[in-house]
């Protein structure tokens, strides 16, 4: 057991994928469930200081739990777009992409385009 999970940056990170998917049904075992809590998180993300673990987990939090108005409202953030778009993290840039992408998908479908 020592070696299945580890703390990182306030993160329990399972060295199993087998081990985390019994946590996750455990603990969430409906995909309602699953959106509630990414919901929640995004919330909680989003009242912390601009900073690396928010840039990395906030816009993230908004996809997972389907919050298709609230990840856009974060990636159009004046403050938050432009350290998303940073010329030096191609990381960044790529989740940036990506979330335009989807937001665009589902708002699309939303208003049947």
């Amino acid at each position: 057991a020592k070696f299945c999970w580890h703390w990182s940056d306030g993160m329990v990170n399972f060295s199993h994928r087998t081990l985390r998917v019994a946590v996750e049904y455990r603990y969430l075992p409906t995909k309602l469930e699953k959106i509630g809590v990414h919901r929640q998180l995004g919330g909680y993300f989003r009242t912390l200081p601009l900073g690396r673990r928010r840039l990395d987990e906030e816009a993230w939090q908004w996809m997972q739990g389907e919050s298709w108005l609230e990840l856009l409202t974060t990636i159009n953030n004046f403050s938050y777009f432009p350290r998303l778009y940073d010329p030096n993290d191609g990381i960044r840039q790529c989740d940036l992409r990506r979330y335009y992408h989807v937001v665009n998908e589902h708002l699309d479908a939303a208003n049947g385009l």
